[in-house]
């Protein structure tokens, strides 16, 4: 897990605003992320997955993205003889409190928005900037591009700082329950789905067995397994089709476990069907 942006200064722990500029060469690289400030991230080649304790989507060159304090899974995508790159903004929210134009409360942990032509090459700029050491250490310099930032979203009235409004939520009362229900059909591990929902995984195992009265990874398979059954049976689809949708990440463990709990193979659960 890396701690952000903390991780990202090996020296001390950054002053905000603080601009890092991130590069990958690890495609398909997957990382759980604990942001402990406010984020604007600005996307300057490659695609992203992301996901929250709610939700999932996918970033990708040219998108503008409002992250708020909280856990994240990312998986970077691009092609192998490219990188992934975006320049990160972290800040303290009080920092944006006068730039501010609130018409309701936003409950999302994270936004994506396209960049208009300013903002894109805003990133591209300070890319140029950054890389260079004096520039990257200089704290007045990193002032100075966060006030352009503000004054030009403020100028153009772009509905980008409202989203930070009280951001930060305690995930570990509120969305529990939302978390489990939204992730029980993916490929998500136990330990993973306990991360999203900002909780060790001991603490996880204990809330979970005491909301649904039974072990979190019995219950998944149990789930995954009957969703799987119900698509074969109702829907006519082939096990085939239907495997890594049920969290099986290959069809071999998911013929096993399938004919562990129903006692025949997927393929001859179908068979009585057709």
């Amino acid at each position: 897990m890396f701690t952000l942006p903390d991780v990202l200064n090996t020296k001390q722990k950054p002053t905000l605003p603080y601009f890092y500029l991130h590069v990958s060469h690890d495609s398909s690289r997957k990382s759980k992320l604990n942001f402990t400030t406010p984020c604007i991230a600005i996307i300057l080649d490659g695609e992203k997955q992301i996901f929250d304790d709610n939700k999932f989507d996918r970033f990708q060159k040219g998108d503008v993205v409002l992250l708020k304090p909280g856990n994240y899974l990312t998986y970077e995508i691009f092609e192998v003889e490219q990188n992934y790159k975006s320049l990160l903004l972290f800040f303290d929210q009080q920092q944006i409190v006068r730039f501010q134009q609130v018409d309701k409360v936003s409950e999302s942990k994270f936004e994506i928005h396209k960049a208009d032509d300013y903002l894109y090459h805003f990133g591209k700029s300070c890319q140029i900037l950054f890389q260079d050491e004096g520039a990257k250490s200089n704290e007045s310099m990193h002032a100075v591009k966060f006030q352009e930032l503000l004054e030009y979203i403020a100028h153009k009235n772009l509905d980008l700082l409202s989203f930070f409004y009280r951001g930060e939520r305690n995930l570990r009362d509120e969305n529990f329950k939302q978390c489990i229900e939204r992730y029980w059909n993916s490929a998500l591990s136990v330990e993973e789905i306990a991360f999203l929902c900002n909780m060790s995984l001991s603490s996880f195992k204990r809330s979970f067995e005491k909301v649904y009265g039974m072990s979190p990874g019995k219950w998944l398979k149990q789930k995954r397994l009957e969703h799987a059954a119900v698509q074969i049976k109702s829907f006519n689809r082939n096990p085939t089709e239907v495997y890594f949708e049920s969290g099986y990440a290959d069809y071999s463990s998911f013929s096993y476990s399938f004919k562990k709990q129903f006692g025949v193979c997927p393929k001859a659960y179908k068979a009585t069907f057709s």
